[in-house]
């Protein structure tokens, strides 16, 4: 993962009219990075207004490097979302990508492709 940057899963409603006002999860039903906070990242749940940090808490496996983490049950404001994601710890909650700059005309090639005259298949023959 490039310094910075994250990744998340993010469950949003079809309509205005339906919001989402809890969460629940049970604890050992999350697969969490075991070294995920000495690793230097974090993960959350959030949804409009909130968020809730998700942490690795027993049974690593050793060979995969990964063990539960603590659940989440929680009730909360109407959202229009809610969802779960890792990052570096920055803050960051959604991953952004950065914008690209378009080329200026300076930097444009000065020669311009040769166009081709096409016949129709009544020409060709």
């Amino acid at each position: 993962m490039l310094h910075g940057y994250g990744a998340n899963w993010t469950a949003n409603t079809p309509s205005p009219a339906i919001s989402i006002v809890g969460a629940y999860t049970p604890i050992n039903t999350v697969f969490v990075d075991c070294n995920l906070n000495s690793d230097g990242f974090t993960a959350e749940y959030f949804w409009n207004g909130g968020t809730h940090s998700i942490n690795y808490i027993n049974d690593c496996d050793s060979t995969y490097g990964y063990g539960y983490g603590d659940g989440i049950n929680i009730s909360f404001a109407p959202s229009s979302y809610f969802g779960w994601g890792a990052d570096q710890r920055l803050g960051i909650r959604r991953t952004v990508l950065p914008a690209t700059r378009r080329p200026s005309a300076a930097s444009k090639p000065a020669v311009r492709p040769h166009r081709t005259h096409r016949r129709s298949p009544a020409q060709a023959l």
